[in-house]
């Protein structure tokens, strides 16, 4: 065989490897010193450089020494993602194992293929000692015979490793996006897997028989057909364990938006049902006007000093028209409800509590659905009430109290909702948000309930921390807002109309 072939195909090779790792840092992954002027490309020319200064290493017939050279490849691409790329490490263990276990699986799969090689070689020998052809035909024929099984087998090596990178890719097109990092390693685990039978098959494929070096294909001639088979299963259980375990992540985030919903609709029938008892009281003492207007009238037209039947009889009225009014004026009928059912809830389960929603107003310039207003305050308080709850339990003489308020800055709206809490928050994984559930299914529900909202808006959300007080600000923004941008005095709180 010609000195240059082998090293053709060695650096075709190295080039498609390179371009595969390329492709999936691209998508997973994010250079630490950012994006853009070819940085993505950095992981595809270190892997390149590293695997045509490998080759150099000359290991022979060891195979202890051609495991260690695996090892040393795959430490050096571990280290290179935890250096160049951010996000949690588990993500860069993630993607350079993904390379790792289907480069490792393709090369057996297509090494093997290099037993049709020898058969043909030991058929080529068994011609020529018949005498049935010539030397110099025998030679060019063997040569022909391993440059073909070398080109083979990097054919069929690159096609699996590029059809298991596209694969992921579709499968993963937004990469490792927020998952949690030990469900990573637990999908990670097939990788592994192969990662270890890769290494031992390096380990055990070179060997001395009586003083004699041998290949473990030529010990065991099965193993050209088990190798390859294994080999593929382990490559197909790579893929098949990562699509199912984005399947399962589709399937969490559906069931989350699913409880979402059901959450919004459960919300939202309290709050008919509040309106309902508001409408009934209403129609109640309509009635009961009809009759009182009567005695008054009765009243009026009989001699005598009765002015203190009168009193009681404008007293009994007034309360009964006070019980109907929350004594909230923001401008929104369905905010009207809602804060002033939970400010009652808060003041029978949890006094004594200070509430004030003085400073909430709101402006039809907002463009805000009073759907997505009432979701934001019944969740926004809700966390509020159950912060204050347990606060009480730990310490019963703290003062509790929450205030809700709105106003524009800089031509967004601002709502903020704060209230006295223990001083401790409860995270879970890498979710931004507190939790603001104690138990139940519903950890974190209401923060997302209430970020979905503003998402719609272009807004975002924020918990603000200040020593024992809580702040959790809600921004409005985006299309539907442009027509609250005014002048520099909008810092102020909206004015009452």
């Amino acid at each position: 065989m010609s000195d240059w072939y082998p090293m053709a195909i060695q650096f075709v090779s190295c080039v498609l490897e390179g371009y595969c790792l390329y492709l999936l840092c691209r998508n997973f992954l994010s250079p630490k010193i950012g994006e853009g002027g070819g940085r993505e490309a950095l992981a595809g020319l270190f892997w390149f450089f590293l695997r045509m200064a490998g080759s150099y290493v000359e290991c022979g017939i060891n195979g202890m020494a051609l495991a260690l050279k695996s090892l040393f490849y795959w430490g050096f691409l571990f280290l290179f993602c935890i250096l160049y790329y951010q996000g949690k490490a588990a993500y860069k263990l993630f993607t350079a194992a993904m390379f790792l276990s289907l480069r490792e699986m393709a090369f057996f799969a297509a090494y093997s293929l290099m037993g049709v090689g020898t058969w043909c070689t030991d058929m080529l020998v068994h011609v020529f000692e018949k005498g049935w052809v010539g030397e110099g035909e025998f030679l060019t024929a063997v040569n022909g015979v391993a440059n073909v099984s070398l080109f083979c087998e990097c054919l069929i090596d690159g096609f699996l490793l590029y059809f298991g990178i596209l694969f992921l890719l579709k499968i993963m097109p937004g990469g490792c996006g927020k998952k949690e990092g030990r469900e990573l390693l637990f999908c990670m685990l097939p990788a592994e897997a192969s990662l270890l039978v890769g290494f031992i098959l390096r380990m055990l494929m070179f060997f001395t028989e009586e003083g004699e070096p041998r290949i473990l294909y030529q010990k065991y001639p099965i193993l050209y057909g088990i190798v390859p088979v294994v080999s593929l299963m382990l490559y197909a259980s790579v893929l098949f364990n990562t699509w199912l375990y984005q399947k399962v992540c589709e399937k969490k985030e559906q069931d989350k938006e699913q409880e979402i919903l059901r959450n919004q609709i459960t919300q939202m029938q309290g709050a008919m049902e509040e309106m309902e008892r508001l409408y009934d009281g209403i129609r109640g003492v309509r009635h009961d006007m009809k009759n009182q207007m009567l005695a008054l009238k009765g009243i009026l037209h009989t001699s005598g000093d009765r002015e203190e039947e009168l009193r009681g009889f404008l007293s009994d009225m007034y309360r009964s028209v006070e019980q109907l009014d929350y004594g909230l004026h923001t401008g929104n009928s369905v905010c009207d409800v809602v804060i002033g059912s939970k400010f009652a809830y808060a003041k029978k389960h949890v006094p004594p509590v200070r509430l004030n929603a003085d400073n909430f107003l709101v402006e039809s310039s907002w463009g805000v659905r009073a759907y997505d207003l009432g979701i934001m305050l019944n969740n926004g308080l809700d966390n509020a009430i159950e912060a204050i709850e347990r606060m009480r339990k730990s310490w019963p003489e703290k003062e509790a109290y929450i205030t809700v308020k709105s106003y524009v800055r800089s031509g967004m709206v601002f709502i903020e909702m704060e209230n006295s809490f223990s001083g401790s928050l409860q995270f879970e994984g890498g979710n931004p948000l507190p939790l603001s559930s104690k138990d139940g299914e519903g950890h974190g529900m209401g923060l997302r309930n209430i970020r979905n909202c503003a998402g719609k808006y272009g807004g975002a959300v924020d918990c603000i921390v200040q020593g024992e007080k809580f702040i959790l600000s809600i921004m409005i923004g985006g299309r539907q807002m442009r027509s609250i941008f005014r002048t520099p005095s909008d810092d102020l709180p909206p004015k009452r109309k």
